[in-house]
């Protein structure tokens, strides 16, 4: 996952990005920012054309760039997830496992989000 990506969309940038690692998964496959097949070097100057030339889809995918580095991104979601992977791999120790939980719900009802079920 690139970092420089997520700074990007935190920042209400649009982001063209090729499909390789993580990218895809940032931009939600293209919806939160420009993918291109990798190594496709007309295909990245299309797109860069097309940002430079449309100011209402620059200001769009950054507006939804943004509003995906939030909702899925953020410290406090990554964190949540993670203490619910933890409540999870706790499965067969029920204190842990309710510990881990009941911290990921409490950091899920400071900060606003959803509470997911552990997986």
């Amino acid at each position: 996952m690139s970092n420089a990506i997520l700074e990007a969309m935190a920042h209400s940038l649009p982001v063209i990005a090729s499909r390789v690692g993580g990218c895809s998964e940032l931009l939600d496959e293209g919806r939160a920012g420009v993918l291109f097949e990798a190594r496709d070097a007309k295909a990245l100057a299309r797109e860069m054309s097309s940002l430079a030339e449309s100011p209402s889809l620059r200001v769009r995918l950054g507006a939804a760039a943004a509003d995906r580095a939030r909702s899925r991104f953020s410290l406090e979601r990554m964190v949540e997830e993670t203490l619910r992977g933890y409540a999870a791999a706790c499965s067969n120790d029920a204190p842990a496992a309710e510990y881990f939980s009941s911290r990921a719900n409490a950091l899920a009802q400071r900060s606003g989000s959803f509470a997911l079920e552990a997986r």
